[in-house]
């Protein structure tokens, strides 16, 4: 017969082993599963963070674009294209490159494709590439798609590596390069600014965050399935080689689903693949493949198995201890009563019990159908700070969940701790627990119904701490939408909030005032004071900006040194009050470093929802205003009003059909006859150019020359009056033989300087074959001041031809008598404002017999215009004026008639 106490034994022990296989069965499954899923979870944190590392560096690349693009520098070399305003936008570039090394190049390519400037950074120093050694872009594809851009768009090139004439660069340089295009302030293209974006920098930023896991896990692969980055250095860039080795063809089924899904996580037979897609430009789509990225992880199968080996190990070790320890208890209560061997044996189930769920990492609490705590395991104790004794028997409710933390009270019937007990099924949320010292502990809790013949009997809560993940969500939503610097929100998050206020703002009726500042000259503080010193100073104006704020007010760093202010609730007064206020702060200097700087501001203004129902408008119609503000030395302030966008609007159409004028023949010359003194005969004509628009018809020179000199379209209009002029004369030569009149063109200040004008003149001047002398060029009184010893040099040159150089509109300028003997001039032409008041202002009269005495002291000619009656030139023939010009004589008149006049006076 079998012994009674073996019996007994295995009776005890066959269920206790049982229970402990079973138990360390689901528990082993349930650790695997926990593992698995923070591995899953480190990795989406990991590829998120390293997805949003890309987004960042594409954005600060995107936004050193814009603002190089915009750059009040080179808006105002278009305005006056002198070589120091080119030299100080070279070290605007400059600087720009020593503050991200990781730029291989930052150009700026004219609207023909020619560089104009060229940063090159090699090992960490940046350097200006003279002008013998720029280059021509015209035919890169960049190019091209680039200068095609609106103001303001992106382009981003493919993710590939840097070609040099024709071969890939050794050692291998990933490039993505980052263009827009650049619009002067009358909105004509003026090229494009590009950046060559080291791709190092950006796979060695993705790589650095994945810091939880071998960064052999981390791959980037291209929109069309090639790798740029993998653990198999053969396979990256193979597309760059003709070699057809992709991710999509090694991994079929996860390349179907990156495509369809912007995040993906899959565990297969290979292992776990975690995925999120990243768009290099947000502005396009996501099926162009050049415009994807995406952020791979993978762990293999065998990576994994190794993490949950130790899991394995502990818990196996566990229950082989626990079936020892149950299998010596159970033959000791075998020897005992059987009565005292069941008491032993239920202790010693519920030891194991215990010791179960102490072995587990989350916390678990037991409520019975009351919702009083029937049981506590370890952890949960440790995380909450309360003893066993404090919780069991109490109220699980009313001790760790009766408020949230705003203070709000819970009402017990919908807290999700108690819900299982009402509702019977299982529950999961994100709550905050209460600790026993009153903080408030983050948790992921999950409520499980216990049922006993149908009934529900009690509940099981299993919950886990997330505060690390919040605290990672927090930084990355912090990284996303705040300035770094001074901690202010960042354009994006103040466009998200204008267009908040403005759905509330078009509801009720109400306006508000939307500001943008722009700290001026701040790139030259910047520059002389270093970038530490520099971001105390933005810190400490944007604390002064925020000392004016009422608390539903808003300020957001917008760009390196402009900032976004929304004045909630006001008007046009109370702008201006605002402004004056800011003024009145901005008198104390700033203190950094025991140095003290003085800041002025240029601002614009728009009024909500006035001008703009948007953030988009808002800001546009702002930078309209601030750019005027900018322009003006004096009115440091302006609103934004349609008339200003007209303007814009206005020149750029101008500018835009006199550039088709030019090339379609629209313009045409006409001449207004100059007349010498001595004899009374024909010495010269003024050739003056005139338009005529195929729909508008005659447009007005005062019209459309002040809009070409803006835009810097005057050289090639002056080229072609010059082109056009020498062209007559040459044909006069043969028709109207004899007769040694010179033709005058007016030159703009950009043509006078311009280092193509001296070649395209010899050039013309050989060709027609007429002699230089019947040459002269106009120049403004403006074209001399402004740069006076590069003037000086240009008139040597152009005395060196041989033709003829005259002042026009002399009396207006700056000219003086001591700087007239140093230029090669040869005659003074006074302007016709002086001309038609001769008769009835003494001063005049005064101006005009001391620019001709003058004038006859250093031997020059003098040209008087605008003479309209006889007594105007009576007086000039008394003060021995050499030549005449104006209606008195003739209007400007065409070729034709031009030339019979002349046969006329002969």
């Amino acid at each position: 017969m079998t012994n009674p106490i073996f019996k007994l034994h295995l009776t005890i022990f066959l269920p206790v082993a049982i229970f402990l296989l079973v138990g360390g069965f689901y528990t082993l499954n349930g650790e695997i599963d926990r593992e698995v899923g923070k591995l899953k979870n480190r990795q989406e944190s990991e590829v998120f963070l390293a997805a949003e590392t890309i987004r960042q560096n594409l954005q600060v690349v995107s936004n050193d674009v814009l603002i190089l693009s915009e750059s009040s520098l080179l808006k105002e070399y278009f305005e006056n294209p002198q070589p120091q305003f080119l030299n100080a936008l070279k070290q605007d570039f400059l600087s720009t490159a020593r503050r991200r090394i990781f730029y291989h190049q930052i150009r700026w390519l004219d609207q023909h494709g020619k560089e104009s400037i060229r940063i090159d950074t090699d090992k960490n120093q940046s350097r200006a590439i003279p002008e013998n050694n720029l280059q021509n872009k015209s035919n890169r594809y960049y190019f091209t798609d680039a200068v095609k851009l609106n103001q303001g768009e992106i382009y981003f090139s493919r993710f590939d590596l840097n070609v040099e004439k024709g071969e890939i660069e050794k050692p291998y340089r990933p490039m993505l390069r980052v263009a827009t295009s650049v619009y002067d302030t009358g909105g004509q293209n003026r090229g494009i600014v590009i950046v060559n974006f080291s791709g190092k920098k950006l796979i060695a930023d993705f790589q650095s965050q994945f810091i939880g896991s071998d960064i052999k896990h981390a791959m980037l692969v291209d929109g069309f399935g090639y790798w740029l980055s993998s653990s198999n250095k053969n396979a990256e860039w193979a597309f760059m080689f003709k070699k057809d080795i992709r991710f999509s063809q090694q991994y079929p089924e996860m390349w179907n689903q990156l495509k369809e899904y912007d995040f993906v996580q899959e565990l297969t037979g290979q292992g776990l693949f975690t995925a999120r897609k990243v768009l290099i430009n947000p502005s396009l789509g996501d099926n162009e493949p050049k415009n994807l990225l995406h952020i791979i992880s993978f762990v293999s199968q065998a990576e994994i198995d190794e993490e949950l080996f130790n899991a394995r190990s502990k818990i196996w070790g566990s229950v082989i201890a626990l079936l020892l320890l149950s299998y010596l208890g159970a033959w000791v209560l075998a020897k005992s009563l059987l009565e005292a061997e069941k008491n032993r044996r239920s202790l010693a189930i519920n030891e194991v019990k215990g010791q179960l769920l102490n072995s587990m990492a989350e916390g678990v609490v037991g409520i019975d159908a009351e919702g009083q705590c029937s049981f506590v395991n370890t952890p949960a104790m440790q995380q909450l700070g309360y003893a066993e004794a404090d919780l069991l028997g109490k109220e699980v409710h009313q001790m760790i969940h009766f408020k949230n933390e705003e203070g709000e009270e819970i009402v017990k019937a919908s807290c999700p701790v108690t819900q299982a007990l009402e509702t019977g099924e299982i529950s999961q949320s994100q709550e905050s627990f209460i600790r026993k010292d009153g903080s408030f502990l983050p948790v992921e809790l999950i409520s499980n119904p216990v049922f006993e013949n149908g009934l529900i009997t009690g509940a099981v809560l299993t919950f886990r701490d997330i505060t690390e993940k919040l605290e990672a969500q927090r930084q990355i939503h912090q990284l996303s939408n705040y300035d770094r610097i001074t901690n202010l929100p960042n354009r994006k998050l103040f466009a998200e909030r204008v267009d908040q206020l403005l759905e509330t703002e078009l509801a009720m009726n109400r306006t508000s005032v939307f500001l943008t500042i722009d700290i001026d000259r701040f790139s030259a503080i910047n520059e002389s004071i270093g970038m530490d010193a520099g971001n105390m100073l933005l810190i400490s104006f944007a604390d002064r900006i925020k000392s004016l704020l009422r608390n539903k007010d808003m300020i957001g760093r917008i760009g390196p040194d402009e900032f976004a202010i929304l004045i909630h609730e006001a008007g046009a007064d109370n702008a201006l009050t605002w402004v004056n206020r800011l003024n009145d702060i901005l008198e104390s200097p700033f203190k950094i470093i025991d140095k003290e700087y003085r800041l002025s501001v240029s601002i614009g203004i728009c009024l909500l929802p006035l001008d703009a129902d948007n953030a988009n408008d808002a800001f546009i119609n702002a930078e309209i205003a601030l750019l005027r503000s900018k322009a003006n030395s004096i009115e440091k302030v302006h609103f934004f009003s349609k008339a200003m966008q007209e303007q814009s609007f206005n020149a750029a159409k101008i500018e835009h059909d006199l550039l088709a004028a030019i090339s379609n023949d629209e313009l045409f010359l006409q001449y207004q006859p100059q007349i010498a003194r001595h004899n009374q005969q024909v010495t010269g004509a003024e050739a003056l150019v005139r338009w005529k628009h195929p729909v508008e018809g005659i447009i007005s020179p005062g019209e459309f020359i002040p809009v070409a000199e803006k835009t810097g379209i005057i050289g090639k209009v002056d080229q072609w009056v010059l082109v056009h002029a020498i062209k007559k004369l040459s044909e006069w030569e043969k028709t109207l033989p004899g007769q040694n009149f010179s033709i005058a063109v007016n030159l703009s200040p950009e043509s006078f300087l311009s280092p193509e004008l001296p070649g395209l003149l010899k050039r013309l001047i050989d060709e027609s074959r007429v002699p230089a002398k019947r040459i002269e060029l106009e120049i403004t009184e403006r074209s001399m001041v402004s740069n006076p010893d590069l003037a000086a040099d240009r008139m040597s040159i152009f005395k060196e031809i041989g033709v003829k150089l005259s002042i026009d509109d002399f009396g207006t300028g700056y000219s003086s008598l001591g700087y007239l003997k140093k230029l090669p001039i040869d005659i003074l032409k006074i302007d016709q404002s002086f001309v038609r008041d001769l008769l009835t202002d003494k001063n005049n009269a005064s101006i005009v017999m001391a620019i001709v005495s003058m004038a006859k002291a250093l031997d020059l000619k003098t040209i008087a215009e605008g003479i309209e009656e006889e007594k105007e030139l009576a007086f000039l023939n008394q003060i021995n004026c050499d030549i005449y010009q104006g209606f008195y004589f003739s209007r400007p008149i065409s070729p034709a008639d031009f030339e019979k006049w002349v046969l006329n006076q002969s």
